[in-house]
């Protein structure tokens, strides 16, 4: 296949997108969109290569294989390589621990469904982990794995080829779609749901291989028009990083726009001028070159800046930012010295080399499980608190357990009242701090009833609006919602959640239509996120703080901009006047002091992560919040 080097133009494009999304440039919202842009010209480019071999008869599972490995493996070696350390110098054992279960599943290929399964309520860490990002991998391997053996099957008849991939594309495309409204976190993830924007790349390739536009683009006539429409895609591809956000449904047909413009400008580029020249610009070309480095290595340093500052906001773009330079350096180097001397290797016979390879990955799957099975060397790191006079101030495991056994006892959380019709019954909406809420008050429980359900801030609109159209309940991260009878039947509505800048306003939206609809008194409580108390206590082994002064170290490591997020919440409800207002900060701090006091008399932990409460919270937690709401 001929070099393009408007393909790695394309490349520089996407994989900038990318970076610059994960590095909290909000403007760049749909910055992720620049994965389903390398699916697109990874399909094109194995595609191509596989219909020339199979062409003339030089195909070869091995030799394909062989190329594979030679392509991906060093660098992702390299990124696992770098991950460790990192992870040591700057995570918890809880985070390590799950670094080390991320590698095995990163050794198999499989860390698309890892990341899927790994997003549940007590896992914090997942949107921050170091090898996130290799979700994206795991899908291109897993399609790899099938691809090549599907052509093979249909070498025999062009036509079967198309057919299929028209099938394959249009049945990925619908489960893509239906998937990004009923199970959204299992549609981001899976091949079965990703296929069709590889299929697309492929869909491009056959044509090309086929001549089947070869007389419009090559004709001298059509130039005009084919600039056109390749400027036009290009522009719908970047205009896509920002036009797409967290909202949008995705994969789905919204998707279809960026991916057909990316097959689009693929197929036609290397018949245009201007937009050729501008793709195959030189620095573009270098960065493209450049890019499966770019990608690999730039997360593992993101969320290490994430994790360790989790206390900053608007601080951390600059750190993330500042990094890229070191990110570009790492990834030349790994790309002069690491992956072309690799591919250019010849003396080593394809079987081989998977072998090798093979056994690599198997060590990193064992350093992995080892990880896991130590906790994180958690025992490692309790030993050097101690040693230093100094302890963990949760233990995590622990008041997890608690929390569990505590749920068995007083779930499921949304049975109908059933107290007389003088009791107070109170319906708890929203997310985990709505959970940290009805244990809290469930636990209590003396003249009043509480019933809960789950709502996320980010569904609340939709809550709305499914709840004028007179619609049964709608489906909330993966879990359906369905309010109508609780509501009719509560006497008192609270609504609690993390709050964030794009939530707070449905939230204040909701307590008005429930206050206007459903004529129930309603209360809002505000939020208070912290540092990680497990990481407190490593930043206070390094940095060698005085834990003597607690309450002021915490007060210091509040969420500030959570802080600010609340107190636009509680100034929209004071304006407001009839719905009442519960300032959680109250719970937890002393403004005038400036202290908190995550700790009770014994000193054991009121909250187990950054905000949520351990069960010895919620006796104070749920008189507080009764005092607020009766």
């Amino acid at each position: 296949m001929k070099y393009r080097p408007e393909i790695d133009g394309l490349r520089a494009i996407s994989v900038m997108s990318v970076i610059i999304y994960h590095a909290g440039v909000s403007a760049i919202s749909g910055g992720f969109i620049g994965v389903d842009v390398f699916f697109v010209i990874s399909g094109f480019l194995i595609t191509s290569i596989i219909m020339r071999e199979l062409d003339d008869g030089s195909f070869s599972l091995y030799s394909f294989y062989e190329r594979r490995a030679k392509r991906i493996l060093p660098p992702l070696f390299i990124t696992i390589l770098i991950t460790l350390p990192l992870a040591f110098f700057f995570l918890i054992p809880s985070q390590i621990k799950d670094v080390g279960q991320s590698i095995v599943a990163v050794s198999f290929f499989l860390s698309n469904y890892f990341f899927y399964l790994e997003t549940d309520y007590f896992n914090q860490f997942n949107n921050n982990a170091p090898l996130l990002h290799t979700w994206s991998l795991a899908v291109e391997e897993q399609f790899y794995l099938i691809f090549p053996l599907l052509m093979i099957m249909l070498s025999k008849s062009r036509r079967m080829i198309i057919t299929s991939f028209f099938l394959i594309a249009a049945f990925s495309l619908y489960f893509a779609h239906s998937g990004a409204i009923t199970s959204p976190n299992l549609t981001f993830y899976s091949i079965h749901t990703r296929a069709w924007e590889l299929i697309a790349g492929s869909i491009c390739a056959f044509f090309m291989s086929c001549n089947v536009f070869s007389k419009y683009l090559d004709s001298k006539r059509n130039s005009k028009n084919l600039e056109i429409i390749a400027i036009a895609c290009l522009v719908i591809i970047i205009a896509s990083f920002f036009f797409f956000d967290k909202k949008t449904l995705h994969p789905s047909l919204f998707t279809l726009v960026p991916v057909l413009a990316s097959a689009i400008l693929i197929t036609i580029s290397g018949h245009t001028y201007f937009c050729k020249k501008i793709l195959s610009n030189t620095v573009l070309v270098k960065i493209g070159l450049i890019s499966y480095g770019l990608y690999l290595f730039h997360n593992p340093l993101f969320s290490s800046i994430d994790i360790y500052f989790d206390n900053l906001v608007d601080e951390k773009i600059y750190y993330k930012l500042m990094l890229i330079l070191p990110v570009f350096l790492l990834s030349i180097a790994s790309y002069l010295y690491v992956e072309k001397p690799i591919r250019k290797y010849r003396n080593i016979k394809p079987f081989r080399l998977i072998a090798t390879s093979s056994v690599c990955l198997l060590l990193f799957s064992s350093v992995g499980l080892m990880i896991h099975k130590t906790n994180g060397f958690k025992e490692y790191y309790v030993s050097k608190l101690e040693s230093a006079g100094m302890e963990m101030l949760v233990d995590i495991e622990s008041e997890r357990t608690r929390i569990l056994e505590l749920k068995e006892r007083y779930y499921p959380s949304d049975l109908p009242f059933t107290c007389e019709k003088q009791c107070p019954k109170i319906l708890l909406l929203g997310d985990s701090f709505g959970n940290d809420a009805y244990m809290s008050m469930t636990t209590i429980a003396s003249h009043w009833q509480v019933r809960y359900i789950y709502l996320d801030d980010e569904c609340m609109a939709d809550f709305i609006a499914a709840d004028m159209e007179g619609e049964l309940g709608i489906k909330c991260k993966n879990k359906d919602v369905i309010a109508g009878e609780l509501l009719k039947q509560a006497t008192n509505v609270v609504i609690t959640a993390k709050w964030q800048e794009s939530t707070y306003q449905a939230g204040f939206d909701l307590a008005r239509y429930i206050e206007s609809s459903y004529k129930k008194e309603v209360t809002l409580v505000g939020s208070i996120l912290f540092t990680d108390l497990a990481s407190l206590s490593i930043k206070a082994w390094r940095s060698d703080m005085d834990l003597q002064k607690l309450p002021e170290i915490t007060y210091k490591y509040q969420r500030w901009d959570r802080v600010r997020i609340s107190d636009k919440l509680k100034s929209a409800v004071e304006q407001q006047g009839t719905i009442k207002w519960i300032d959680k900060k109250r719970f937890f701090c002393d403004y005038q002091k400036e202290t908190c006091n995550l700790f009770d008399e014994k000193r054991d932990p009121l909250i187990w992560d950054n905000a949520h409460l351990t069960s010895r919270a919620y006796a104070a937690y749920g008189k507080f919040l009764a005092d607020g709401v009766l």
